[in-house]
């Protein structure tokens, strides 16, 4: 089977570089590698490695080595008919994506894989705006997580924090910072058919799984293999209490808040009253007011499975 790394050397602030020499020097096996150049090269190649290998009727692996961002490129080029594994060496920031799907901590765990490859099919979400379409694998949202996003990926203090392996950090300080400047919205929100309003909204997150921000536990109850996403919405929040909410957060108890509302379903449609940032994965794709739609999208891609411990394993 072949292999394929995908590299986001820049990631992390630099940290990809590293776990990939590491990594690489320590591989007794045959592998390609490729190095991103650009944002969207790692959509890029693992769409044109799936094209290749669904053509061959092959089976491969493709490891992505870099932050969540990476992994989100990876995951959108892929085409769902290819009988490819997805692997993940984390090195990134905040790195939710391994915090709840399996992935690749050394060089021998990934020759151990070789040997009795299996893996899980997993959902993901993906999101429609405008007459275009993005695929996630962790949560999207509109409003004030994108918000912080966009002022995390600027900050001078998030590439600080990386340099001295702190990167998870970088969220809560630009939360801080953006409390002082963003302003809350209305919003409606349509769960499988039925419309809900929110007045004074902080955000509105579709998540696949439990984890968002580097760690902060947004969705206890998703999973991404059960056919469904949940959406979160915060609202009717003063500012210090919506800081002490992502307090809260990180254990998972701010669910039973009067402020926190939370669905499950499997096709959410979100219209906001002023034009605001949204983001897929925590990459930010712009600003708008116009309707967004989040559906699940079931089985999509094969999450490696290297420690066997997967109710749902399959070989492809």
């Amino acid at each position: 089977m072949e292999v394929h790394f995908i590299i986001n050397e820049k990631s992390g602030s630099g940290n990809g570089r590293k776990v990939w020499s590491k990594l690489k020097n320590q591989l007794n096996i045959k592998f390609f590698e490729h190095i991103t150049q650009f944002s969207g090269h790692a959509l890029q190649l693992s769409k044109s490695i799936s094209i290749e290998f669904l053509k061959r009727n092959e089976k491969a692996l493709i490891v992505a080595v870099g932050g969540d961002g990476t992994i989100h490129e990876v995951i959108n080029g892929i085409d769902p008919q290819s009988k490819l594994y997805i692997g993940f060496v984390k090195a990134g920031s905040g790195n939710d994506f391994s915090r709840t799907f399996q992935s690749f901590e050394t060089a021998n765990d990934i020759e151990q894989f070789l040997k009795t490859p299996s893996g899980s099919k997993m959902d993901c979400g993906q999101l429609v705006y405008f007459e275009e379409a993005r695929k996630f694998v962790n949560n999207a949202g509109i409003g004030f997580d994108a918000f912080v996003t966009l002022k995390a990926s600027h900050s001078k203090i998030k590439r600080l924090l990386n340099k001295i392996g702190l990167g998870k950090l970088s969220y809560g300080f630009s939360t801080i910072i953006a409390l002082f400047t963003f302003k809350r919205f209305n919003v409606e929100v349509e769960v499988d058919g039925n419309l809900y309003n929110f007045n004074k909204a902080w955000f509105v997150t579709v998540s696949n799984q439990p984890y968002f921000g580097g760690g902060m536990k947004l969705s206890p109850d998703s999973k991404p293999n059960d056919g469904e996403l949940e959406v979160t919405i915060v609202n009717n929040l003063t500012h210090l209490k919506l800081l002490l909410l992502f307090v809260t957060v990180f254990f998972g108890a701010h669910t039973k808040l009067t402020a926190v509302t939370q669905f499950k379903g499997k096709t959410f449609h979100v219209r906001v009253s002023d034009p605001l940032y949204f983001h897929t994965d925590g990459e930010v794709i712009g600003s708008t007011n116009a309707s967004l739609t989040y559906q699940i999208i079931k089985e999509n891609w094969i999450c490696v499975d290297n420690n066997r411990k997967s109710t749902q394993i399959i070989e492809i």
